[in-house]
């Protein structure tokens, strides 16, 4: 199964960065990913995938939890997502 189409993203909300217990700093990101101009498809043959009694998702809230490392990079530390109108 392969995505084809375009994803956007939308509605970005960035909290200030804090110092978390053991003194690495974080800061969280949300956003809504949507799926609208997307279609999932087997790549083999090109046709729509689908799992029988399951809706594909149009919307999706992420949350990225992101940390700094050493050399002042900020990485992906966490990901969660639920799926929902957004």
């Amino acid at each position: 199964m392969i995505r084809v189409g375009d994803l956007s993203f939308r509605d970005l909300a960035i909290e200030a960065p804090r110092q978390g217990a053991s003194g690495e700093w974080q800061a969280r990101l949300t956003m809504c990913k949507d799926f609208t101009k997307q279609q999932r498809v087997v790549e083999a043959t090109g046709k729509e995938y689908r799992v029988e009694g399951k809706e594909n998702v149009a919307t999706m809230r992420g949350h990225y939890t992101m940390q700094r490392t050493d050399d002042g990079r900020w990485v992906v530390a966490d990901v969660e997502g639920q799926a929902e109108p957004c």
